[in-house]
C-alpha cells in the first residue's frame, strides 16, 4: 500500500513539475524441472514470476530521479526441498536515486543506485551510498564513490550492534579508451566489518576487437587483513583470479566463445595467511545452465556459482555456439566442466546445453534449454560417488 501511494505521489509530482517521465520495465515468468546429484534426493519442479518497472523522472535540464520497484519472486511448486506452495512474493525497492548533470563532464548519482564490477565476479547489487564519476578527455573517465552493501543490527557475537555488522564498500574507476578499440580499467573495491576486517579487491581488464574476435580480460587481486579473525590471531589474505571470455563473430555462420575462469583456493593449512578469494555479491556469468548461472538461478541445488567456492576456489572452462537459423530463431549450444582448486577431489562436474530462443514479438522472447550433468569425485555421498543430474528450464520475458 505505502508503495503504491510513493508511485502516485511520483506520478503527480511530475505531473505538478510538468516533467518528462520515462516508464520501462519488464515482467518474466520461469519454469525448471531437475534434481540434484544426491542418489537420494528426488526430482524438483518450480515455477516462478517476476516484474519490475523504472520510472526515470526529468523535473530539471540536468537533473533525474530514478526509481526502480520489483514485485516478486512469486514461487509455487516444490523449492528448497520445502513441498510447500509460495504466493507470497516481495514488493522490494531496487533503485532509488538522484543523477545530476550540471557540472562540465561529470555526473553525480545519489542514493539507492546499482554498481557492478566489469565481470560482475565480486560485486553486482544496489548500494546505498554516492559515485561521482569525471570525464577528462574523450579517452579518460574516474569515477570514485562510496556505498553500503548491506546493513545488520546483530554482530558475529550475538549482541546487537547496529555498527558491527556493516558492510561498506569504496569503489574507485580510472578506463581508458583510445580511438574506441579498446579500454583498459582498473577496479579498487574495499569493504569492512566490525571495524576490523578489511578486503580490498584490484581489478584490471582488458577489452580488444580484433576483426570480429572480441577479447575480454580481467585479472583480479584480493587483499584481506582480518584483525583476531581466529582464535584471536591477526590473519592476512592474499587471493586472486583470472578471467577470459572469447567471442567470435562468424557472421551468417553464428557467434561462437569460449570463457574462462580462475581463482585460488585456500587449502588451510596456515590459518594466519589465507589465499582464497573472496567475493560480496557475485552474478559471473560462465556460459553453463545447471554449474553457472543462466535462464533459471532459482533451482534447489547445494551448488551457487560463485569464484569463492567455500575458500576452495574455482576453475570453469566453457565453449558455447549461437547459430541464427532465422531472424526470431536462435539455436544454442555450450559444453564444459567446473572444479574445485583446493582439495583432496577437485573434479565437480562435467555438464553439456542444448538450448533455442524464439522471438514472439519484437519485445517478447522465449527461452528454453536443456542440461545433462556427470558429477566428479568432488561429491561424494555416504561413500558413493553422484547420480548424474539434469534440468529442463523455460523463460518467457516481456520488455516495454
Amino acid at each position: 500500500m505505502k508503495k503504491s501511494l510513493f508511485l502516485a505521489a511520483i506520478l503527480l509530482i511530475s505531473l505538478a513539475l510538468c516533467a518528462t517521465v520515462e516508464i520501462s520495465g519488464d515482467a518474466r515468468t520461469r519454469m525448471s524441472w531437475n534434481n540434484w546429484f544426491d542418489p537420494d534426493s528426488d526430482s524438483k519442479s518450480i515455477f516462478d514470476s517476476r516484474a519490475q518497472i523504472q520510472f526515470k523522472v526529468n523535473p530539471a535540464e540536468d537533473l533525474y530521479f530514478v526509481y526502480m520497484l520489483r514485485a516478486g519472486n512469486y514461487v509455487w511448486g516444490d523449492k528448497a526441498n520445502t513441498g510447500v506452495w509460495s504466493k507470497k512474493g516481495k514488493l522490494v525497492t531496487r533503485h532509488l536515486y538522484f543523477d545530476y548533470n550540471g557540472f562540465e563532464d561529470m555526473n553525480i548519482r545519489v542514493g539507492l543506485l546499482p554498481w557492478l564490477d566489469h565481470k560482475s565476479l565480486v560485486l553486482d547489487d544496489d548500494l546505498a551510498g554516492v559515485i561521482v564519476s569525471k570525464k577528462f578527455n574523450q579517452d579518460m573517465t574516474l569515477e570514485v564513490g562510496y556505498g553500503q552493501v548491506y546493513e545488520s543490527d546483530t554482530a558475529f557475537d550475538g549482541t546487537n550492534d547496529y555498527n558491527d555488522a556493516d558492510v561498506d564498500a569504496f569503489l574507485g574507476l580510472i578506463s581508458f579508451d583510445m580511438s574506441n578499440m579498446y579500454g583498459v580499467n582498473t577496479i579498487i573495491k574495499s569493504y569492512k566489518i566490525n571495524k576490523s576486517r578489511l578486503d580490498l579487491w584490484f581489478m584490471p581488464y582488458f577489452n580488444y576487437n580484433l576483426n570480429g574476435l572480441q577479447i575480454d580480460a580481467m585479472g583480479a587481486y584480493n587483499y584481506g587483513s582480518y584483525t583476531e579473525a581466529f582464535a584471536g590471531k591477526d590473519v592476512t589474505n592474499g587471493g586472486y583470479a583470472f578471467s577470459l571470455d572469447l567471442e567470435y563473430n562468424l557472421e551468417e555462420n553464428g557467434i561462437a566463445g569460449l570463457n574462462f575462469l580462475y581463482s585460488s583456493g585456500d587449502d588451510g593449512e596456515d590459518p594466519e595467511s589465507t589465499t582464497a578469494f573472496n567475493t560480496l555479491s557475485s552474478y559471473y556469468m560462465n556460459g553453463l545452465e545447471y554449474m553457472g548461472i543462466g535462464i533459471n538461478d532459482s533451482h534447489p541445488s547445494d551448488f551457487y556459482f560463485d569464484a569463492n567456492n567455500n575458500d576452495a576456489g574455482i576453475m570453469s572452462i566453457v565453449g558455447r555456439y549461437a547459430y541464427p537459423f532465422t531472424e526470431k530463431f536462435t539455436g544454442r549450444i555450450a559444453a564444459g566442466m567446473v572444479s574445485a582448486v583446493e582439495g583432496e577431489e577437485t573434479a565437480m562436474a562435467t555438464e553439456i546445453n542444448i538450448g533455442a530462443c524464439y522471438m514472439l514479438y519484437e519485445n517478447v522472447s522465449l527461452d528454453a534449454v536443456g542440461a545433462y550433468v556427470m558429477p566428479g569425485k568432488y561429491y561424494q555421498y555416504a561413500g558413493e560417488d553422484g547420480d548424474n543430474a539434469y534440468e529442463v528450464s523455460t523463460r518467457i520475458n516481456v520488455k516495454f
